[in-house]
């Protein structure tokens, strides 16, 4: 079970939100082409800043770790 904690922090520009996590997280990253996946463990704590659309309209985000 992941038991990730997320908290809101104030939002470094316009149409940017930044949320810290910390805890225990396991992601899969699964390559679409193959279907071929692994499981990462990506615990401990991170500050992400999500951009608003159009940027990046992949819906990817950046962790600074």
């Amino acid at each position: 079970m992941d038991e990730v904690v997320r908290r809101e922090l104030p939002p470094p520009a316009e149409d940017i939100t930044r949320s810290a996590y910390k805890g225990a997280l396991v992601v899969r990253v699964t390559n679409k082409e193959t279907g071929a996946h692994d499981d990462a463990d990506v615990s401990g704590s991170a500050v992400v800043d999500a951009h608003a659309p159009p940027w990046p309209s992949s819906g990817a985000w950046w962790a600074r770790c």
